[in-house]
């Protein structure tokens, strides 16, 4: 099991190193942060860590119960800067060691190459899981996100129509009231007109 392999790289590291200083670090503590260089690392006995991300004032979670239990070891051995920022997601036991440090314990000591290699490709692949597992999200989420667009478009397009079909009735209404409103204004001259004849009718026939 990956406890009983990271129990027997310990007690090689406590042979090897002489049991180097068990330190606490309380919740929320930075280990590493994003950008730095990093010329440790660090091992978690017990607790765990959260790898965190700041993108455009944003901060992205990327690893918490697949942080691992050894932590900056890729950026150190690249001699690049830390990727993650990496905080005590609760309170922490852990062990510290330079590449110097990990560099001799690991070529004088063949059985905790052998368990140290195991935990490191364990957590890798616990990360790599991970990431298939955000990827495979990102994609259902950007499925949803087009399926609802397409919900939008369409609901838009209703609008539209409904729109256009409102202004029509409006228009068709105040031509209706555009077309009486001539009608009274030509009937009222039309009745004068008529009256005035009858008028002139009945003189010319009297």
């Amino acid at each position: 099991s990956s406890n009983e392999v990271e129990r027997r790289m310990m007690a090689e590291v406590d042979r090897t190193l002489s049991s180097p200083e068990r330190r606490t670090v309380p919740k929320g503590t930075r280990l590493l942060s994003q950008g730095d260089r990093v010329e440790r690392i660090w091992i978690v006995l017990d607790g765990s860590v959260q790898l965190t991300r700041t993108v455009d004032g944003r901060v992205f979670v990327f690893h918490e119960r697949t942080a691992g239990r050894v932590v900056g070891l890729l950026a150190m051995a690249r001699n690049e800067p830390a990727y993650f920022d990496t905080t005590a997601a609760t309170d922490l036991t852990v062990v510290s060691l330079t590449l110097e440090d990990l560099d001799m314990a690991l070529r004088s000591n063949p059985v905790l190459e052998a368990h140290f290699m195991t935990v490191v490709l364990r957590s890798l692949a616990r990360r790599h899981l991970r990431s298939v597992e955000l990827r495979i999200e990102v994609d259902r989420l950007n499925r949803d996100l087009a399926r609802d667009r397409d919900h939008l478009a369409r609901a838009l397009e209703d609008l539209e129509d409904a729109q256009s079909r409102l202004v029509e009735h409006e228009r068709m209404a105040t031509l209706g009231q555009l077309a009486a409103g001539i009608g009274h204004e030509l009937n009222n001259p039309i009745a004068a007109i008529q009256r005035a004849a009858d008028f002139l009718a009945e003189d010319l026939t009297a």
